[in-house]
């Protein structure tokens, strides 16, 4: 029995909400015994901040583009269409318990979060779909083997097969030996190499506070007051015996305090800059995105937000494009999404890039009208563009001479 004949059956309790295919009120940690995701220590817990902000970002920004069809005409011509079935279905209504926003969001997170975005299409008697619905990832099971791939649905007692044109299945990645590749296995294995590369001695010597210590004096320039610090140093050492405490010396005042504070001052600070620099690379996020120090500086906003762009949002937008395309689009369509969505931060970089690029030869105004998903001009491939990348449409009137 089908997936779908199974809905039919119940559908006051199973059908009339798709929340129930979304549940984001288990831990991140549950569904798995990795000791790559064991729970997290206080240290690593105050880092999570970096995920959330990642995914939040990433998702915001995904979530404002639009999907368009791409359409090849019988003459070879590229056209785009936001008026299609398919398309509206995507944009304007994928279901009747979300809004379009929230059903790109849950699909992001998903993917991001728990490294697959299952969803189920919804069709009417006449095999037309009607709903898209995201479901939580750890409710279905793919099951791989010769024959090819089945799907079952697994939050019932007993597993309910899924037929394979009532479920898109879309993956974060897929790489040979890796059961699960998300956002969480890459923040905890970022954890793992800082902890190894830089806190196993700072843990060494939390662990072995009596004979450890940390001393910071001011500079030291004349004879006398080497014998002083030296004589204040022999007492604390002194004190740090009898009491069986760690002091440490804080400033020129020879104030006294406790030597885990900077330990995890130390932690903090190191660990939030490292692991930020290394999570938001793993992300293909510009560090400086989520507010991190990164000593690769980027010269303007206009490069920072093309890095984020092309390094983090595309290949996201692109995977997932695709999977729509094999189970929703017809034979010669491919469901895709325009640039400009991605780049609507910056138009006045934009516009200055296309006028540039037009102008000095490098590129046609079709060229970057096809770059910014837009339609080509009638006469695209022979026009000039002025700094608001308004077509000279006429340049033989302005210059009194047939230019073609």
């Amino acid at each position: 029995m089908g997936f779908f004949s199974f809905l039919r059956k119940k559908p006051k309790k199973i059908t009339e909400s798709a929340g129930r295919f979304q549940d984001f009120s288990y831990s991140l940690n549950d569904y798995s015994t990795s000791e790559l995701l064991r729970s997290l220590s206080p240290s690593e817990f105050l880092m999570y901040g970096l995920m959330v902000r990642a995914v939040q970002l990433i998702a915001n920004d995904i979530a404002k583009v639009n999907f368009t069809i791409q359409r090849k005409k019988a003459n070879g011509d590229i056209e785009h269409s936001q008026d299609t079935y398919i398309a509206k279905l995507l944009n304007d209504k994928p279901n009747n318990s979300q809004t379009p926003w929230e059903f790109k969001k849950t699909l992001i997170w998903n993917l991001l979060l728990y490294g697959s975005c299952p969803i189920l299409i919804v069709k009417d008697d006449f095999n037309n779909p009607i709903e898209l619905l995201p479901i939580f990832p750890y409710y279905v099971n793919k099951v791989e083997n010769e024959s090819g791939a089945k799907y079952f649905y697994v939050k019932k007692d007993k597993p309910i097969e899924i037929y394979s044109d009532e479920i898109i299945w879309v993956e974060y990645e897929m790489i040979q030996g890796f059961d699960s590749l998300n956002i969480r296995t890459l923040f905890k294995s970022t954890i793992s190499k800082i902890k190894e590369n830089e806190l196993s001695i700072i843990n060494a010597i939390k662990n072995d506070m009596r004979s450890s210590m940390f001393i910071k004096v001011k500079d030291i320039t004349n004879n006398e007051q080497r014998r002083q610090a030296s004589e204040m140093l022999k007492e604390m050492m002194e004190r740090s015996k009898k009491t069986g405490s760690l002091s440490v010396v804080l400033d020129e005042r020879w104030e006294l305090g406790k030597a885990t504070d900077i330990i995890n001052t130390q932690i903090d600070l190191q660990t939030r800059n490292s692991l930020g620099r290394e999570f938001a690379a793993s992300l293909g996020i510009p560090p400086a995105k989520l507010g991190i120090d990164d000593p690769n500086k980027y010269n303007s906003s206009v490069e920072l937000n093309r890095a984020y762009v092309d390094n983090s949002l595309k290949p996201l937008l692109i995977n997932l494009c695709q999977r729509l395309t094999l189970s929703l689009a017809n034979k010669d369509e491919k469901i895709t999404f325009k640039t400009i969505d991605l780049l609507s931060v910056d138009i006045k970089s934009i516009q200055e890039f296309a006028a540039s690029a037009i102008n000095n030869g490098y590129a046609t105004a079709n060229e970057i009208r096809q770059l910014l998903g837009f339609d080509k001009h009638p006469d695209g491939d022979k026009l000039l563009a002025n700094g608001t990348l308004t077509p000279v449409n006429d340049l033989s009137k302005l210059k009194g001479e047939n230019i073609e």
